[in-house]
């Protein structure tokens, strides 16, 4: 790839209280300078991050790496650009603070360029990650808020799966 050494990642911080299965993630794409759309991007690798140091590092998360060929594109989106959604299948994650960020795999020559929407939710903690330098950084803080959203389920404690499962064998006992 003959802009590789230009590759980016934006990326958005978040925290989880405890345990939980990543179900989807989200981005809104869009892109300029010839960008003709999705269609044209080659794939995508949603990425988590342990700190923005790892990003300087690979544009592929150090925590989670996920590529995907293809994106489902919401029908219902009205804002501007695509919204796009990722199934992570369960992705299973430990408390704590991460970053997140979905790269799309696109050729400037022939689609432009391509990047994640900004949004006004958030609190301002966007990154970028260059880890060749070629912008003149390896890792910078934007001032954004990017365009990307998670869905998951809390993982029980595996006491509560214990108490789970004895649920399951009353209410069964009960209707014989």
């Amino acid at each position: 790839d003959a802009y590789g050494v230009y590759d980016i990642v934006a990326i958005d911080d978040f925290t989880i209280d405890s345990a939980m299965n990543l179900t989807s993630a989200s981005m809104v794409l869009g892109g300029w300078n010839g960008y003709a759309g999705s269609a044209g991007v080659m794939g995508y690798t949603v990425s988590i991050f342990s700190s923005t140091d790892a990003a300087g590092v690979s544009i592929y998360g150090d925590v989670m790496e996920l590529y995907f060929d293809t994106a489902d594109v919401s029908a219902f989106w009205s804002g501007g650009g695509e919204q796009l959604s990722f199934d992570l299948g369960g992705f299973s994650l430990a408390a704590g603070t991460y970053w997140m960020g979905i790269t799309p795999f696109n050729s400037f020559a022939d689609n432009g360029q391509t990047g994640a929407y900004q949004s006004d939710i958030g609190d301002s903690s966007g990154w970028q990650g260059n880890p060749t330098g070629a912008f003149g950084f390896i890792t910078q803080a934007t001032g954004a808020n990017y365009a990307y959203s998670l869905e998951g389920s809390g993982v029980p404690a595996p006491g509560a799966l214990v108490l789970l499962g004895l649920a399951g064998l009353a209410s069964r006992r009960r209707r014989k």
